[in-house]
């Protein structure tokens, strides 16, 4: 699928947060065919335009209206009686698409050409190079937005429709016009696209010059229109450019009592009428096949409830993580994290709570997003923006992920009351996004939404676009469009990438990976960015916190030292005076295991307030920690303000299965176990072998213990390593087990990957490894295989590796 379609996709729903009215702005634009030569009087009986369609046009369109004014739709051309494709098309859409307001916006002019009159200059401040017809319909489009908007629609910009080139292949206008009409036709799509920054816009256009003509360039601008299509292969292929055929369609000499008995360029009144219809028809198809106009539950706005039932209570809790903070103008602490379920699925919902006294106290929930049935809400992200709104963004997806999930907002004007007014819920964007966006001092917003890597083949048109990306907003948040985005090279993680503003204007990006903090700079405002790169920063594979204090240092809150991955404990603040390049101090926040995930604002006095969650599914705690820049740099409490481990939430609910009810399977297909003198490894620097034995902690980067070990697997040892990722260097030949679950158990299963490197399944009854709310995902299989000296064993989330005794 081509990289617009999967653009116009990945920003599907884009509005503006507060109207209640969205609106699908189409534009219509080029030259006698698109200003319509069909005849009013030769319209068919009962083809009356559609009035829930409404029409905005240019002082050079004539509709018996107002020019610059909506109207339902009518006929507009050069003449009160002719048409143009707006009369086909807004009925068609109207007819494909009823529940969705329409409306067009018009400016053509006959006889016009690309070569000058629709030169659309270099860029948006290019006035001098724009052609007046470019010109004119800039303003127009303009025009017809603001006046959208002010008549409480929030208009998004779908489609445009364009017929010309005719004048580009006459004679007059010289070969050498057709023949650059290929390179002029893809740069004035790139350029439109750009002028109304609506980068995802489907360009519909149609064939010209359906008969031969004298026209001398007719066949090179015919086959520059096939060849700019999007499924033409070639290298002037733009992505959503729709090509809809015509040379079928009636012409001009064909209409009853036509004064143009020979015009074989302009099509006639049927032919007209067609011609809009079949561009409705290309533009709504490709939007059914992409999935915009799906019926799916994952698209539609969630349930909000405020204040919540009591099945969100803290007693009813089993699982929670995740969380963001905010601070309102005059101080009041907004907190928010999700839950739901016994893990990460389908059951998760956001929780939002306040504090009123600087986070000595919290509120219990006061608002929960909750979508029904097999959708979850989870990734919260809270930010105060410069207009003093207060933003509430948050990820939804069918199941666990569909390769797509989206990215929603609410918005408040009043943050500091305890009970605000929320703006509905609005989608923004294809994607997950759950750390702060970045204002750069250009004054432009920009949102980080990542679309991850996914195997289940949903949604291929976004393949293009699985980076992590940053969506832009020039308007405070009234409508976001894509920019672009960083490749991470290897198998990606989750990506909750940051963004950071040097002083010369570059914008990096640091980015959570398997192999550590990565990084990726834009020099060109956010559009291109280099391929990600390791960063000075080593890490565990986990969120760390990055961003810019008042002071014009940099604020880095990660586990552990700097030059160390690590585990998920010893959380650490770090401060950077030269942009990243070195970092100072490292005051430790929370030296315990199973702690994760900072966020973190700083207040007017230089507080800085660091949120984190704490033992998931154990002490499900949510966690606060204050200090100042000065503590971080020091290492220790120098300002008398600092705060460790102050609870913002803690859910007490338990619901741990019981084993003896689960169904083990007996694995009797599997191969006896394999005896005999066991492999010998180079361990990885975090990891350690421990002796495996019930209540060994499992995973360096999770506080899970052994539950059981079986009979037949005692007396042995194994590899406390990360649960993320495993590679070990062989050293000796032997035998070596692995324990992972089946992969209808748990679909963090590794059973493929090691089926691939030679392992089997052993004839050893499951058993529970680690025993939490999941219950049966953590029943294991033994796979078992004979390495030798030399093979390297490498498989990723999550799998644990036994030794034979020494």
């Amino acid at each position: 699928m081509s990289s617009l379609g999967a653009m116009g996709a990945f920003l599907l729903g884009a509005t503006a947060m507060k109207s209640e009215k969205p609106a699908d702005v189409i534009l219509l634009a080029g030259q006698s065919n698109a200003t319509g030569q069909g005849y009013v009087r030769n319209l068919p009986p009962g083809e009356t335009p559609d009035a829930r369609v409404m029409l905005f046009h240019s002082r050079r369109i004539v509709s018996g209206k107002t020019p610059l004014a909506w109207h339902p739709l009518l006929p507009a051309s050069e003449d009160p009686d002719r048409f143009g494709p707006e009369l086909g098309f807004g009925n068609r859409l109207a007819a494909l698409e009823p529940e969705r307001t329409i409306a067009v916006i018009k400016h053509a002019a006959s006889g016009s050409n690309l070569y000058r009159d629709w030169a659309p200059g270099a860029g948006p401040g290019d006035t001098q190079g724009m052609g007046p017809d470019f010109a004119e319909f800039a303003a127009t489009v303009e025009a017809g937005l603001r006046a959208l908007r002010e008549q409480g629609f929030a208009p998004t910009i779908r489609a445009m429709l364009w017929q010309q080139g005719e004048a580009d292949a006459s004679e007059k206008a010289g070969i050498e016009n057709a023949r650059a009409y290929a390179e002029r036709l893809g740069h004035f799509i790139a350029r439109c696209r750009e002028q109304f920054h609506a980068p995802w816009m489907f360009f519909c256009y149609g064939m010209v010059l359906p008969r031969p003509t004298g026209f001398a360039g007719r066949e090179i601008v015919r086959n520059a229109q096939r060849a700019v299509a999007q499924e033409s292969g070639a290298p002037e292929a733009v992505p959503g450019a729709l090509l809809v055929e015509t040379d079928d369609l009636s012409l001009r000499r064909d209409d009853p009592g036509t004064p143009y008995p020979s015009d074989t360029v302009h099509f006639g009144t049927a032919g007209m009428l067609h011609l809009g219809m079949r561009m409705a028809d290309r533009i709504h198809w490709e939007r059914v096949r992409l999935g915009e106009l799906a019926d799916d539950p994952a698209l539609d706005p969630p349930p909000v409830y405020r204040p919540p039932p009591a099945r969100y209570a803290d007693d009813r809790r089993l699982f929670q993580g995740i969380p963001g903070l905010a601070r309102a103008p005059r101080g009041r602490l907004w907190a928010t994290w999700y839950s739901g379920g016994t893990a990460e699925g389908p059951e998760n919902f956001v929780a939002v709570a306040t504090s009123a006294d600087d986070g000595e106290t919290w509120s219990p929930i006061r608002l929960v997003i909750d979508p029904p049935g097999n959708v979850r809400a989870f990734d919260p992200c809270l930010w105060l923006a410069p207009t003093g709104n207060l933003w509430l963004f948050w990820a939804q997806s069918r199941s666990w992920y569909d390769g797509r999930a989206g990215v929603w907002a609410m918005v408040t004007d009043n943050p500091d009351a305890p009970e605000p007014v929320w703006t509905a819920p609005r989608r923004l964007c294809h994607g997950i996004m759950m750390n702060k966006p970045l204002v750069t001092r250009a004054g432009v917003w920009l949102l980080p939404a990542a679309l991850w890597d996914t195997s289940n083949g949903m949604y291929p048109e976004l393949d293009p676009l699985r980076r992590a990306n940053v969506v832009a907003s020039w308007d405070r948040g009234v409508s976001w469009h894509f920019l672009g985005g960083a490749h991470i090279p290897g198998k990606r993680d989750c990506d909750e990438h940051m963004l950071v503003e040097c002083r010369d204007g570059a914008l990096r990006m640091f980015i959570r990976t398997r192999f550590g903090i990565a990084e990726s700079v834009s020099r060109d405002g956010g559009r291109q960015w280099t391929e990600a790169a390791p960063s000075n920063i080593a890490h565990v594979t986990s969120r760390f916190f990055i961003r810019e204090l008042r002071s014009g240092c940099w604020l880095l809150v990660k586990h552990g030292a700097l030059d160390a991955r690590g585990e998920r404990s010893h959380l650490t603040a770090y401060v950077s005076d030269d942009e990243g390049r070195t970092w100072r101090g490292g005051l430790l926040l929370d030296e315990r295991p199973g702690i994760s995930y900072p966020d973190g604002v700083e207040g007017p006095d230089g507080t800085i307030l660091i949120i984190y969650d704490h033992s998931r599914t154990g002490a499900k705690e949510i966690l606060l920690a204050a200090f100042t820049e000065a503590d971080a740099v020091a290492g220790r409490d120098v300002s008398g303000r600092v705060r460790l481990r102050r609870v913002v939430n803690k859910a007490t609910g338990t619901n741990l299965p019981d084993p003896s009810t689960f169904r083990y399977r007996e694995n009797r297909d599997g191969a006896p176990l394999l005896e005999g003198a066991g492999a010998e490894f180079a361990l990885p620097r975090e990891g350690v072998v421990r002796p495996f034995r019930a209540g060994e902690r499992i995973f360096t980067n999770r506080a899970y213990t052994v539950h059981a070990v079986p009979e037949v697997l005692g007396n042995r040892r194994f590899l406390r390593g990360s649960i993320d990722r495993t590679e070990l260097e062989c050293t000796r030949d032997g035998i070596v087990y692995v324990l992972t679950p089946l992969p209808d158990r748990n679909r963090d299963s590794v059973q493929a990957e090691l089926e691939r490197q030679g392992f089997v399944k052993a004839a050893v009854p499951e058993f529970l490894l680690m025993w939490l709310p999941n219950g049966e995902a953590n029943l294991v299989s033994v796979f078992q295989a004979h390495m030798r000296a030399g093979d390297v064993l490498r498989f990723g989330k999550w799998g644990a590796v036994v030794f034979l005794p020494e």
